[in-house]
């Protein structure tokens, strides 16, 4: 077919006038796509067309080692192109030309996500986000101004010389963005609510380029939709972060032998149903071999007493003694103990009201490790089952800080999760198969037991969960609504190929 060439930009560019003088632009249109010819040639005039815009934050054919930087290798895809935008402007140039030349694209924050094309794509743009990594701080410390390119780490230590934190990530190598739009679960969110609840403002590029403000006062349906939707809405290019009062914490990371298990369940169990303190985090992490625990307390202490029924334990190895250090210090240790090792991964989501007491959790646990240490045999997969506990005071602060989509049920409740790294592609269906399979039984448990809640953590779901269905039908068709209010041509439910889309809850 006819090259399509290049649509090039002034300072007032518009594209609909260069799609009306560009015959074979035309007719490639109007055939939508419908050869692979046709579609390769779209993508190369979308790449070539962002280039002429944003000179060279735009990579053409791009060396595999700049696209696989993502956490899973399972989500190592070269694209057409990787866009690396340095603005907001360059984020709404980009949308509007892929959005006019129909261009399947993906975006890129941290590249955490295990689940193919959530943030990478084959024969597609990549929006690499990692340039608007910009840190600012107003001048009162309320309000900490983060671009989705930063990483927590980096918002951590910004923060510290003013005694204050925000409501980040366990491990801060996480990215920014799909934490905080997946809802986002911290130590202090027991105090805090979820990340995504301490957002005041989300700066926002809509599928038309349109650059917005979505706050409590401008577009407030669509700053409850950020709270936790997705990537459904568009691109967002800052978050403006509420700070809260904490440097100083106390903390712990603990290893006990699997003969402890039952024991550090009961005391699991025993620390939610009658601890009250909010400033109180534990991090509980099961693996095929040991247990490891890590404690949090939100301010300096001695021996926190809401920890008691631990501290009788047989400990096999402390991986951090008990301490009084800083938000900084505790994650750069965790950062070194949890490294970002290259391998295949995923994670799965399921969740349990916490009132049963110990059965329930032990016996999911041995279901879990039954299956996982057949998987380990045949796969050399090295599995992590993590129970993460949400007391009603996170719920309670949602609501107080203007609600989210989440649909979370006000009672104390677990959020489990399974990871899993393994090494060979051959056996990427064999591992999730598994995975659905324990997360299969791990539901049927709780029906019967009377403690199964529909809900599923999106930070924590495999590409095959739906997550968003979770929220409840009338959460879920209000978020469609405000996607088709936002984005009329439903670019990012059509070109976007990753992200738990709306047209596929």
């Amino acid at each position: 077919m006819a090259s399509l060439g290049v649509l090039r930009e002034s300072d007032d560019f518009e594209l609909s006038l260069a799609l009306q003088n560009n015959s074979a632009l035309q007719r490639a249109l109007q055939e939508g796509g419908k050869t692979d010819e046709t579609r390769q040639s779209l993508i190369v005039l979308a790449c070539r067309t962002i280039q002429s815009c944003l000179g060279p934050g735009v990579k053409l054919d791009p060396d595999p080692s700049l696209a696989n930087t993502n956490w899973s290798q399972s989500c190592w895809l070269t694209p057409k192109c990787i866009v690396y935008p340095r603005s907001a402007k360059d984020v709404s140039r980009t949308i509007k030309i892929l959005g006019l030349l129909h261009t399947p694209f993906s975006v890129r924050c941290g590249g955490l996500s295990p689940t193919p094309e959530h943030s990478s794509i084959a024969d597609g743009v990549l929006i690499d986000l990692r340039e608007l990594g910009g840190i600012e701080i107003s001048a009162d410390g309320r309000i900490a101004s983060v671009g989705p390119g930063a990483r927590w780490s980096d918002v951590f230590e910004a923060l510290d010389p003013h005694g204050l934190t925000v409501v980040g990530p366990r491990l801060p190598n996480v990215g920014i963005g799909g934490f905080i739009l997946g809802g986002g679960l911290s130590f202090f969110s027991g105090e805090y609510g979820l990340a995504a609840d301490k957002v005041e403002n989300f700066e926002i590029v809509l599928s038309d380029g349109l650059i917005v403000d979505a706050n409590s006062a401008e577009h407030p349906d669509l700053f409850w939709a950020l709270k936790g939707g997705g990537s459904n809405f568009g691109i967002v290019t800052r978050f403006d972060l509420s700070t809260v009062p904490i440097r100083d914490i106390w903390y712990s990371m603990s290893t006990y032998a699997i003969t402890e298990v039952p024991e550090v369940l009961l005391a699991f169990e025993q620390w939610q149903l009658r601890s009250a303190d909010p400033k109180s985090a534990i991090f509980l992490r099961m693996g095929l071999d040991s247990c490891t625990i890590t404690l949090v307390y939100s301010s300096p202490a001695k021996r926190p007493p809401c920890f008691n029924v631990f501290y009788d334990i047989d400990v096999m190895e402390y991986l951090i003694l008990p301490t009084n250090g800083t938000v900084v210090s505790l994650t750069t240790a965790l950062a070194e103990l949890f490294p970002h090792n290259p391998a295949r991964h995923d994670h799965r989501a399921a969740s349990r009201k916490n009132d049963l007491g110990l059965y329930s959790a032990v016996e999911a646990y041995w279901v879990w490790r039954k299956e996982t240490l057949a998987l380990r045999d045949s796969t050399r997969a090295d599995a992590t089952f993590m129970i993460q506990h949400v007391p009603k005071t996170l719920i309670e602060k949602g609501i107080e800080d203007g609600s989210n989509p989440l649909g979370l049920t006000a009672v104390p409740q677990q959020w489990w999760a399974i990871v899993v790294d393994w090494d060979s592609a051959k056996d990427d269906n064999l591992v999730r198969e598994s995975l659905r399979d324990i997360t299969k039984r791990w539901t049927d448990l709780a029906k019967e037991q009377g403690t199964h809640l529909d809900f599923e953590f999106m930070n924590n779901a495999s590409g095959d969960q739906n997550p968003l269905r979770s929220y409840g039908e009338t959460n879920l068709q209000r978020l469609r609504d405000i996607s088709m209010k936002y984005d009329k041509a439903q670019v990012f439910q059509l070109l976007q190929k990753g992200g738990f889309l709306l047209s596929r809850a």
